[in-house]
């Protein structure tokens, strides 16, 4: 009998333990659940609300955007429109530049390059270069016998006397001294000043000084003087 009440004892615990488990379990899920519906109450309440004016919001700024859009669409054709023909200007004047590099200025007397300018330089260099400090002349005597000589080559040239080129003028027989052979065979273009080059590609350009008779350049006089400048007559080729 003890027996049998001690194992009664022992499931009516069992039991209650059992039973206070399961309240404990409903009441810990009864709680999750309540403040699951509050969560849900507090999103509905917080966001519903936001979403609405959000919306208002973004249908203002679209229709917003759109107008703005609207209004600007014409100043930026306008813009398109100026940059357009800037372009176009910019491109005219560069291809008027071009033009304007690429064509010469004028025709030129006798078409050169640095070689002919140089070698006409050299001869004049050559013939009258000391001329100025020897017989105390003026900037403007020293240019002129400097053009007066490449002046006489220049018009050789263009004679049917002479040879018909530069280097078959100077290096004629008995037409330059060979002091001037020598100075332009051995290279003398680090001393010639730099006006000297001027002189010579300007005749190149314009052409000779006086008429096309001027052929002689000496220390003496080979026929009608032209110029007689220090110790260089310039002379005409009777016809």
């Amino acid at each position: 009998m003890k027996t049998d009440n001690r194992q009664m004892k022992k499931e009516i615990s069992n039991r209650r333990k059992k039973r206070n488990e399961l309240r404990r379990l409903l009441l810990a899920f009864e709680i999750a659940v309540g403040a699951f519906f509050i969560a849900v109450g507090l999103f509905i309440w917080n966001v519903i609300p936001m979403t609405a004016e959000n919306l208002d919001t973004g249908m203002y700024k679209v229709e917003a955007e759109t107008n703005s859009k609207t209004e600007t669409e014409p100043e930026n054709e306008t813009e398109s429109e100026t940059e357009s023909e800037t372009e176009l200007e910019t491109e005219k004047e560069t291809e008027a530049e071009t033009e304007s590099e690429t064509e010469p200025k004028h025709e030129q007397w006798m078409p050169h390059g640095e070689y002919e300018v140089a070698l006409l330089a050299e001869v004049m260099y050559a013939e009258v270069g000391t001329i100025g400090e020897m017989y105390g002349l003026t900037d403007d005597e020293v240019e002129l016998a400097h053009k007066f000589v490449g002046s006489v080559v220049l018009n050789r040239i263009a004679s049917n006397r002479f040879p018909g080129d530069m280097w078959g003028v100077i290096f004629q027989p008995m037409a330059y001294a060979s002091r001037t052979r020598d100075m332009i065979t051995n290279g003398c273009t680090e001393l010639i000043p730099k006006e000297t080059f001027e002189w010579a590609e300007e005749l190149l350009d314009d052409g000779p000084l006086g008429p096309p008779t001027l052929v002689f350049q000496a220390e003496f006089i080979q026929g009608e003087t032209y110029a007689h400048i220090g110790n260089q007559y310039f002379c005409l080729l009777a016809e």
